[in-house]
């Protein structure tokens, strides 16, 4: 595998001892809730179309009304 270097922006912040390239990006707060104190009871796992980028910017646009524990980037 190919190591892969990507370049933060001004909001990202490397946040992982155990795994450094590990990016936290929140997604806009307007796309996701407390649940209220719902425990988890599964994850779901997706795929998405298009580019790590366009998955990114659905998460910080309040329209979308989207949000994700987690992305990854191949």
């Amino acid at each position: 595998m190919k190591a892969q270097c990507t370049k933060m922006s001004s909001n990202q912040q490397v946040l992982s001892a155990d795994y450094p390239p590990a990016i936290w990006d929140p997604a806009a707060s307007c796309n996701y809730s407390s649940r209220n104190g719902t425990q988890i009871s599964a994850v779901t796992i997706h795929v998405v179309q298009g580019s790590y980028a366009g998955c990114i910017s659905w998460f910080k646009n309040c329209a979308a009304g989207v949000s994700a524990h987690y992305v990854f980037k191949e």
